[in-house]
Order: structure tokens, then sequence, then C-alpha cells
């Protein structure tokens, strides 16, 4: 479904991304790991298509992501800050990006707005705003946002890093409820329970590369790469 090819990015003449390579099959559960600043979330946006790359090429389905206005149309992504719009309730927020890009009518966005409220457990704040929402609530319907629009394929970048617990909690059970339903996801986390819990394949990143690439149930025995077990060393939840 997606192919990343020797994709290098750079943000004022520092390189972010080097070399990057890697590939992701439909329905695969992908979960990228690494310390802060390895470039887990630029290499995120740059497959949503919404940062350009430096070097290499990113296809979605064989189409260059970057020159491809459809290609980016099936690729949702959830953010670690909500980003909802303040000034319109949680259906509303939902309805939006169907209404003005795909112009879907009024009616049929309410219908599907209404179908994914219940889907996030959140069929009661539908017309709430989102300073009345906790933390949890708000990605929450980001997520309900992006699904509006009909994905094959949802990246979630650090969806829970602002949450406490019992909302980290939350927002992990409805991803768990996608994962089941067979989605392809590529997810940037530090829960590591989670991200055993989830993915297919766990990817290792660090410095800009891609450090490791292996099965998520040989996390333990395959970690051979020192800076891999260093960081795993640091995760007090691993």
């Amino acid at each position: 479904m997606l192919q990343i090819k020797q994709v290098s990015k750079k943000y004022h003449g520092e390189p972010i991304l080097k070399d990057v390579s890697l590939e992701i099959k439909e329905g695969e559960r992908v979960v990228i790991i690494g310390p802060s600043g390895s470039g887990k979330s630029t290499l995120l946006r740059c497959m949503a298509g919404l940062e350009s790359i430096d070097g290499g090429l990113i296809l979605y389905n064989g189409q260059d992501v970057n020159g491809s206005r459809h290609s980016r149309s099936e690729i949702g992504m959830v953010f670690q800050s909500f980003d909802l719009f303040q000034h319109l309730s949680a259906i509303q927020n939902i309805m939006l990006a169907p209404k003005v890009v795909k112009r879907v009518s009024d009616q049929d966005a309410r219908s599907r707005a209404v179908q994914l409220l219940e889907r996030v457990r959140l069929s009661d704040r539908a017309e709430h705003y989102p300073e009345q929402l906790s933390g949890g609530q708000q990605q929450r319907i980001a997520i309900a946002r992006a699904l509006a629009m009909n994905p094959k394929l949802m990246l979630f970048d650090e969806p829970t890093s602002a949450l406490d617990p019992e909302m980290t909690s939350e927002v992990l059970d409805v991803i768990v409820d996608l994962v089941k339903d067979g989605m392809t996801v590529v997810i940037v986390t530090h829960e590591m329970e989670f991200a055993r819990r989830v993915g297919d394949r766990i990817i290792f990143m660090d410095q800009g590369k891609v450090v490791e690439d292996l099965p998520s149930s040989q996390l333990e025995e395959a970690a051979k790469h020192p800076r891999l077990k260093q960081f795993l060393n640091q995760i007090t939840s691993y």
C-alpha cells in the first residue's frame, strides 16, 4: 500500500530523515518507536503528504503522495494536539471535511458523523464544543473526524502524549477497535504495552534512520541493536 524509498528531509539545512526506506502492506499495523528527535513525526507527516521531501519517493498504491491529491485523501492522520475547531461542536467538526472536500450533503455528512460518534463512544457529546470536552474526548472526536473521510490508511502521531493515564486508555481502546476492524494503521507511540498489543511490526528509528524493523512478537528476543536496548530500558512501561 505504501512504499517509502530512500527518503531524506532537512529542516534549515539540518538532516531529519536520512535515506529512510520501508514498505507497509494493506491491513498491516505498524508501530514506530524511538527517542524524541529521531524523525518519527516528520516521517508520518511526509507519509500523509503534509511535508515535502528533499529526496527519495513516497508511493501510495503506486502514486506519488506529493503529486496526487487523491492519494492524500485516502490517508487520515491524527495529531498529538487535537486541533479541533473551537467554534464548532463535536458533530460539526466531524462533518466539515466531507462537506467541503467531498461535497457530501449536510444530511449524509450528519448521518455519517452520528455513526462515528457512536463508534468512538461519544454519542452523548455531539453538540458539545471542544472546551466542554476532556482531552481524551477531544482526541476521540479527532479520530472520528479523520475517519469521516473514509481513509484507507490511518496515521497516529503519539495520540496519547498530551493525556493522563485514564484518558490514554479511552483513546487506545478506540484505536484497538479500528485495528480489529482491519484498518491499515501506522502509529508513533511510546506506549510499549500498547505497541505490542496492536502492532504487527515495530520500527525503531534513531537520528533520522530506521535502525530496526521487526515483528512485534520478536521485540524482546530480536532487539539486538544496542541503541534499541538502551531505548527500551528507558521506557518505564516496557
